[in-house]
């Protein structure tokens, strides 16, 4: 082994193409020389063709406007890793306004900065064009839903993609959801709010619920995040402009 092992961060970036070149040609060295790393390849390999078989991926509908873009790269791995990772290496995000509500779900946030590597922020601040991930921990099978909401009122909801039910999420610890997010060029505070259930339920009476706690307020940081039979975990980020 001629270093300390790959992550299974970056090996998931490495294996789907998601890493700049000087990084791709080290790993690519190391994995030729480390049997660990190399078998960790070798299932996610098998992994993905496996789950491509039985789940292919979507096509996408270009004329379908959008507030923000999914990035699709990670699907096809990080979704195969929804069926065999129980623990993966990410790191926590300490960012502003992060409430869990109740229950035994916890979802984690964090940035994939331009290196291609994990950013530790401490701060609420972000920048359009950064890219975020998100990944779950549940005792048992859940019902779940990500959304954004902006403070115009506008909200998008990333999980489930273009469904009208919440979707199943299996029992594990940091697993990693389908897909990074690249942000869009809004610009002001955005909350992202992830809603677990044990009991399936409409994606638009979650939403009508969390607008209708934001409309009597009109403060993300004074409504409330809670409703009935779910549990609620919410970030509280600020969009700014980069610096010239």
């Amino acid at each position: 082994m001629s270093e300390q092992c790959v992550s299974k961060l970056e090996l998931l970036a490495y294996f789907s193409g998601d890493i700049n070149e000087v990084r791709h040609q080290q790993i690519a060295l190391h994995i030729e020389q480390c049997s660990k790393c190399s078998a960790s390849f070798e299932s996610l390999s098998l992994k993905q063709q496996q789950f491509l078989e039985k789940y292919p991926i979507p096509k996408v509908d270009n004329k379908k406007t959008v507030s923000l873009r999914i990035n699709t790269r990670f699907f096809a791995i990080a979704a195969s890793l929804l069926l065999t990772v129980t623990t993966v290496l990410y790191v926590q995000m300490s960012n502003g306004i992060h409430e869990r509500i109740k229950g035994a779900e916890k979802i984690e946030m964090f940035v994939l900065s331009d290196k291609n590597t994990v950013e530790k922020r401490t701060s609420t601040v972000y920048y359009p064009g950064e890219r975020i991930q998100f990944s779950y921990s549940s005792s048992g099978e859940k019902y779940f839903m990500l959304m954004s909401m902006d403070e115009t009122g506008k909200t998008f909801v990333y999980f489930p993609s273009g469904d009208s039910v919440a979707m199943l999420l299996k029992k594990g610890s940091g697993v990693p959801l389908s897909s990074s997010i690249e942000l869009d060029n809004y610009i002001g505070m955005e909350v992202y709010m992830a809603v677990f259930s044990d009991s399936r339920f409409m994606v638009n009476d979650v939403i009508s619920g969390i607008k209708a706690a934001y409309n009597r307020t009109g403060s993300f940081g004074r409504m409330s995040k809670t409703l009935s039979g779910y549990s609620i975990e919410s970030f509280l980020i600020e969009k700014r402009q980069r610096p010239q």
